[in-house]
């Protein structure tokens, strides 16, 4: 319904803050269709994979930050992407968009100010940020459905490293996390 709106939208040919508006909720109604097929991919555990074209891991993660920063109002935040290797995964671009926004999407909502650094590596990404740290507890709870850290409001409902941790399962990733409460968060996924 969302998207044949948005067409309809798209046929008076805006220009300026309106034809953004509009690039954005179609961003977002493909960002939700993302979801929900990562959703349903998760519910049918007993299902084998799929064979899936490789994803450009660097060319996703531009497409992120980019989109990141076309609704970040506050540029304290600093975002670099460091592309050390060339990195294919065999996975569906809407997964890893999942995993990888999460992620990205932690360090920037955690991050009051400083750096989120992006690191790809030959097996990895790495997202390191200078933002509030977690302690133990915090981070013993993190794949915990509904949990957040503190609250960053309603468009944040603690499901988001509980799906990142589910899919990681499901394709066999490794997900390591290190954080020092004052410091920042490491993230690291190794893909298999």
């Amino acid at each position: 319904v969302i998207q044949g709106s948005v067409s309809s939208l798209e046929l008076l040919e805006l220009e300026g803050a309106p034809a953004r508006a509009i690039e954005r909720i179609k961003r977002t109604c493909k960002s939700m269709a993302d979801l929900l097929g990562t959703l349903l991919l998760l519910a049918r555990e007993q299902q084998e994979l799929e064979e899936h074209i490789n994803t450009d891991v660097h060319a996703l993660l531009k497409t992120l930050v980019n989109q990141i920063n076309e609704v970040r109002t506050d540029n304290s935040v600093e975002i670099r992407l460091n592309c050390n290797a060339s990195l294919l995964v065999n996975a569906p671009e809407s997964v890893l968009s999942i995993v990888l926004g999460n992620l990205l999407s932690n360090a920037v909502s955690y991050t009051n100010a400083g750096v989120i650094t992006l690191d790809i590596r030959s097996n990895s990404v790495v997202v390191r940020d200078t933002g509030i740290g977690m302690n133990d507890t915090v981070l013993s709870r993190r794949f915990e459905p509904f949990y957040r850290a503190e609250d960053k409001g309603s468009e944040h409902q603690g499901m988001g490293m509980a799906i990142v941790h589910q899919t990681c399962k499901r394709y066999q990733w490794q997900l390591e996390v290190d954080s020092s409460p004052g410091v920042g968060t490491r993230a690291t996924l190794f893909f298999t």
